[in-house]
């Protein structure tokens, strides 16, 4: 139904800057038409976009809900307010009057501005913004676990560089393939798969996940194949590789000299090459070797070389003992392929409510952690560059386009469902930084009042937050024109 936006990165985009940014900040600003109802603050109005105004949709109370013009955020207008001015008092008394002149059904029981409510009662207004998102995020994740979670059932292993001698060959000629399952039944490791190829009894039956051709959808298939006694002999003579995919700066890799697509078929005078499982063993010697230099061999090209590299001690967690990102990629001589794993098999498993509400509350700790934790792993090294990137709203429309396609060919609205909740979380928790005129620099000015016993002048306040406007105006700018000439879209993994 929707295959079309398969075909357009920029119609997905916009889709998805439809479904996921624009309810996002609805969401919030709704946060804070509640919270001020409950605290007793008047709100004029609840906009949908920024001003100029082009529609009323609808009154409820003394709260007029407003179309606008531009559709990058919202707000709520309380009495006394325009936007991030403070209005005269003549101005607010105008206004004060036109409600006190409502039928009583639409009259508030207080008309109150924000300013004549009480430190925490405005704390609350501020924050609630932030609070229904995150709440929001809950909800979207307990019906993720409604719908499904994928379960992890079994390994997964692509097969590639298949010889035309191979019995492998007739399924997809030269192209790689996954084999998903061995006789109907999903395995658990290598060594699962070849013990069952290695059975005498034939044929075997593979569950085979074929690779689109054309942009087409990826094809499941039975394959039946008989080994001769010849070939199945020879399915555990390995030639292993672990092929070298990414080098963290300054790492061990790195100070060594290892490059990209270098083969490791070595370390420690151990030979590689002939292990079903040679990522094993290189940690194994790595951990044993942590903080001595070892020699490490590598295929370069047609040439072999040898480094010396000393593997870290206790490395922090995503760095690894030498700071390389490998491929295992395992030739088998009966099978006459290579076979590196694709990651675990997963099956969608939907949850009971209560599970699915558990399973939303770990989801959110996990995002509030990882979020939370940015800073301490890139002041560490630990985090990637591109984790520490400000993404624009062309980037955020752009990344959920990728994830609203992915649910298009899956067929599961799992995944831009994660990316919408994962929006709202970080709508949130940005919206409470202690910047003007964002609400955590609101909320700033507040506990300043607090502690001074008397607020700002509202001259200076009205200063700080059109100066924060303009500075967030100008890195919105900056960011924007970051995400035009370098789409963040390049430095996410497809």
């Amino acid at each position: 139904m929707f295959d079309f936006l398969l075909k357009s990165d920029l119609l997905s985009s916009l889709v998805a800057f439809g479904l996921v940014l624009i309810p996002a900040v609805i969401v919030h600003e709704f946060g804070h038409l509640l919270a001020a109802k409950a605290v007793g603050i008047t709100i004029l109005e609840f906009g949908i976009g920024y001003p100029p105004k082009i529609a009323r949709l609808f009154r409820w109370r003394e709260t007029d809900f407003t179309l606008n013009l531009i559709p990058l955020g919202g707000f709520v207008r309380p009495l006394g307010e325009d936007m991030i001015k403070t209005l005269s008092e003549a101005e607010t008394e105008a206004a004060r009057a036109e409600l006190a002149a409502l039928e009583p059904g639409r009259m508030p029981a207080k008309i109150r501005t924000v300013n004549e409510a009480k430190p925490l009662s405005r704390i609350v207004f501020m924050a609630a913004g932030a609070i229904a998102n995150v709440l929001a995020a809950l909800l979207v994740f307990v019906v993720i676990g409604l719908i499904g979670v994928d379960q992890p059932i079994g390994e997964a292993y692509v097969v590639g560089n298949v010889t035309s001698e191979s019995p492998l060959y007739a399924i997809a000629g030269g192209q790689e393939f996954v084999i998903e399952t061995v006789n109907g039944a999903p395995y658990q490791s290598l060594d699962d798969l070849l013990t069952a190829v290695e059975s005498e009894t034939q044929p075997v039956v593979l569950g085979v996940l074929l690779r689109p051709v054309d942009d087409g959808p990826f094809e499941r298939r039975e394959i039946e194949l008989t080994f001769s006694p010849e070939q199945r002999a020879a399915l555990r003579d390995f030639r292993s590789r672990l092929v070298v995919e990414s080098i963290q700066l300054n790492s061990p890799a790195y100070m060594a000299g290892l490059q990209l697509r270098d083969a490791i078929i070595g370390i420690g005078g151990v030979d590689l090459q002939t292990s079903s499982d040679p990522f094993r063993i290189l940690q194994e010697i790595n951990e044993e070797s942590a903080g001595s230099a070892v020699p490490l061999t590598v295929v370069r090209g047609d040439a072999e070389v040898t480094l010396e590299v000393t593997p870290r001690i206790n490395p922090a967690p995503g760095q690894g003992y030498l700071g390389a990102g490998v491929t295992v990629d395992v030739f088998s001589t009966g099978l006459g392929a290579s076979l590196y794993s694709a990651g675990p098999l997963t099956k969608s498993v939907p949850l009971a409510l209560p599970e699915a509400i558990a399973y939303g509350v770990s989801e959110i700790r996990n995002v509030l952690d990882a979020i939370l934790g940015l800073p301490a792993r890139l002041l560490s090294g630990t985090a990637a560059p591109e984790e520490g990137r400000v993404i624009s709203i062309l980037g955020i429309s752009q990344i959920g386009g990728s994830f609203l396609q992915d649910s298009i060919e899956t067929g599961s609205p799992t995944r831009i469902l994660s990316f919408v909740a994962l929006v709202n979380i970080a709508l949130g928790l940005t919206n409470l930084l202690p910047l003007p005129p964002l609400d955590g620099g609101r909320i700033l000015f507040i506990v300043i009042e607090i502690l001074r016993g008397k607020p700002l002048s509202q001259r200076r306040e009205e200063a700080i937050m059109i100066i924060g406007m303009l500075f967030l105006l100008a890195i919105g700018i900056v960011v924007i024109v970051q995400d035009i000439r370098d789409p963040i879209l390049n430095l996410l993994p497809r």
